[in-house]
């Protein structure tokens, strides 16, 4: 089929050999085969396949050696070959450029082993995001097609963060990296772990890759450890990046390191200034030691005052937030999303007043936020999202710099400036934060109307307060503001009509009102807005002709 460039047949019962796709043919640019009963090995008539972005052969029975011939397709963008029966080394191409494109790399639950290529990770240089290139513009893979049938949307199956995810549509700046589940061992090579920030998840477990702490050893200067960064002029230790490094419980062996504890460790790094333990606990009770240590043993941040950013997140941290971290005063940054930290927050004045950017997320904190939290003279970002928090000690006081705040899915229920459990309103407090650009506050408990002087707000570029209980008439949004991008408003009780003052809003490319009780006629004149991309008016009132 020369012209043919879409083929999914995933999801049936298909058995035997895969097909010599491409045998006569050079026109496929997407093969998804995903989720059948496929045999025997990957036919090399995909090699003909110049054009070929995606190839989905994930969740058969496919029993092959790694396919590195596949890394002279250039425009190969998706390779998903998990769960199959693949066995062996990764093994590199031999051409100059392999997988110059690739953005996501599922090896997953397979049977692959030895040691990991680096110069295989090393040509993956579409997953590095190069200054300057991201735009903040959303754009999907599809078909490079010039015929009218081009509405065919790119989607695949990965595993993040232990979820199963379908991507309905795959974004051109989704990157990803899985070889979970097989039996790698050795050394992780450095081309794979300067991805680390590129790579959104890099995921390795189940095998038998070393630590970084591998090359701590005490016959060796520490500033040449792997993870580790010294201050050039003074020889201090101002670094310590153990994120991702499958530690296993303690110092490695081959270093007389291990007689001390972690604890003791960090407690001779008395100049550090960035630590960062970031997913450290894929295969290692570490994360728990130091948790239970933190809760029991105050010497673990007393003498790390230095100390300006702190990167815990995504771990298995159980137990209160430690009241010590409240004492580094020089702390600009602090990260803790991704634990199951419990209980309220400190309500002591806090001596964090540096902090710009915080990171709660994801926990099970609850009770109130308290009051010095939003006194913070240069916090910039606050994260308190998916925890069970329930309202504020006080009134929202002015606040000139925090830009970014996402409380969703909480238990807010208002006012939001007492801790309260009926429904009850948003406080028009809310709006003393004048250089909000990003404001979430969905899947709460709000009730009542929406403060009119959210339109107000003139820095405001995101507005989500879907799931909540808001009723009455739309707020007059873009009033006196034009800086709105997106307004999401779904599932609430709001009423009356589509408010005009949303022809202000030149730069807005998201409407999602649905899931409401508004009762209008089509607001044929929203068409007049030329960047909006979504509009969903959908579970509503409107009625009448549709007019354009």
């Amino acid at each position: 089929m020369a012209r043919l460039t879409v083929l999914d047949l995933r999801r049936n019962n298909f058995t035997g050999r895969l097909p010599p796709l491409c045998a006569q043919s050079t026109s496929l640019s997407t093969i998804i085969l995903n989720s059948n009963q496929f045999e025997g090995p990957v036919p090399v008539s995909l090699l003909n396949c110049t054009g070929l972005e995606v190839l989905d052969l994930g969740t058969n029975a496919i029993n092959d050696t790694f396919p590195a011939w596949l890394g002279t397709l250039q425009e190969l963008q998706v390779l998903i070959l998990k769960s199959n029966l693949f066995h062996g080394p990764i093994s590199s191409c031999q051409t100059e450029f392999c997988f110059p494109k690739v953005r996501i790399f599922d090896l997953s639950l397979n049977e692959f082993s030895g040691s990991l290529p680096a110069k295989v990770f090393g040509n993956f240089k579409a997953m590095i995001k190069l200054d300057g290139e991201d735009t903040g513009e959303i754009k999907y893979m599809e078909p490079s097609m010039t015929s009218s049938y081009s509405s065919y949307e790119v989607s695949v199956s990965l595993v993040i963060k232990g979820q199963d995810i379908e991507l309905e549509k795959i974004t051109t700046i989704m990157t990803t990296i899985d070889l979970s589940s097989n039996h790698f061992e050795g050394v992780i090579p450095k081309t794979l772990k300067d991805l680390g920030y590129s790579i959104s998840p890099a995921t390795i477990s189940k095998g038998k890759l070393v630590p970084k702490t591998m090359s701590w050893n005490d016959s060796t200067d520490c500033c040449t450890w792997d993870g580790v960064t010294c201050d050039m002029l003074t020889g201090h230790v101002i670094g310590v990046d153990l994120s991702c490094s499958l530690l296993h419980g303690t110092i490695h062996p081959n270093s007389s390191l291990v007689q001390n504890t972690f604890e003791t460790l960090l407690q001779n790094f008395t100049k550090l200034e960035v630590l960062s333990l970031y997913s450290v606990n894929v295969s290692s009770p570490i994360p728990m030691n130091l948790s239970s240590s933190l809760r029991r043993n105050a010497d673990v941040f007393i003498n790390l005052q230095e100390l300006v950013e702190l990167d815990l997140s995504n771990n298995s941290f159980i137990g209160p937030l430690p009241s010590l971290i409240l004492s580094l005063t020089r702390l600009q940054r602090l990260d803790l999303p991704s634990n199951s930290l419990s209980g309220p927050l400190s309500s002591n004045t806090s001596m964090l007043q540096k902090l710009t950017f915080v990171d709660l997320s994801y926990n099970s904190l609850n009770g109130t936020i308290p009051s010095w939290v939003f006194r913070l003279p240069l916090l910039s970002w606050l994260s308190l999202d998916h925890n069970q928090l329930s309202g504020l000690v006080d009134e929202l006081k002015a606040n000139t710099t925090l830009e970014y705040l996402d409380l969703r899915h909480n238990q807010f229920s208002g006012p939001v400036l007492r801790s309260l459990g009926n429904l009850g309103p948003l406080p028009s407090s809310i709006c003393n934060m004048s250089s909000l650009t990003f404001l979430a506050l969905s899947h709460n408990y709000f009730s009542d109307s929406v403060p009119h002087c959210l339109g107000s707000m003139v820095e405001l570029s995101v507005l989500d307060l879907r799931g909540n209980n808001f009723t009455g008439s739309l707020p007059p949004l873009c009033e006196h503001s034009t800086s709105l991008s997106t307004i999401v408003l779904n599932g609430n009780g709001f009423e009356g009509p589509v408010p005009v003052s949303l022809l202000n809003c030149h730069g807005l490319e998201v409407l999602d009102i649905g899931n409401n009780a508004i009762n209008h006629t089509f607001p044929a004149w929203l068409g007049t807005l030329e960047e909006l991309q979504v509009l969903i008016l959908k579970s509503n009132k409107f009625h009448g002709p549709y007019k354009y």
